[in-house]
């Protein structure tokens, strides 16, 4: 395997693990919220919940996107993924416990919290990114190339990737 496929995987992993992170963060949030404590059946639906929106969002090839690149591509494939694992969680939870269930306030506001805190985490760490690269790109005078087209976006691709 290659170095560049290795250290993609390795990078879709870690941002993974981050998301899963941040939906935990959010149940316990949610849990917060609707119940003012943790119920005892808490963790099996919360784990369902992240189980399925990680798997969502790798579906519609979030984890494909270049975070200094992408902005309202990162934004509807998000929505995306969030908005059918909610709509399902609560027909689940509907079905199984009743529709009158305060699960369904639950699964509604972890996916709400969760949305926040992992769009949150990519513009933050955009942030970051962009901060650096200007205080590191501070010695060049910036260009402008006029003309070029699609062979100068590749090449202006091509420069930032290294």
């Amino acid at each position: 395997m290659s170095e560049m496929v290795k250290s993609r995987y390795i990078r879709w992993i870690g941002l993974m693990a981050m998301d899963a992170l941040l939906l935990f963060l959010a149940g316990l949030l949610a849990s917060w919220v609707v119940f003012q404590t943790l119920p005892f059946n808490f963790d099996s639906y919360l784990y369902f919940n992240i189980l399925a929106t990680v798997l969502l969002l790798f579906a519609v090839r979030f984890y494909h996107i270049r975070i200094s690149e992408s902005s309202l591509d990162l934004l509807s494939r998000g929505l995306t993924a969030f908005i059918p694992v909610t709509i399902l969680g609560v027909l689940l939870i509907g079905f199984y416990l009743g529709f009158q269930s305060e699960w369904i306030p639950f699964m509604v506001s972890t996916d709400i919290f969760g949305f926040l805190l992992v769009m949150g985490f990519r513009i933050l760490y955009r942030s970051v990114l962009v901060f650096r690269n200007k205080q590191s790109n501070n010695q060049y005078p910036r260009a402008i190339i006029y003309g070029a087209g699609e062979l100068g976006n590749t090449l202006v691709r091509q420069y930032q990737k290294g």
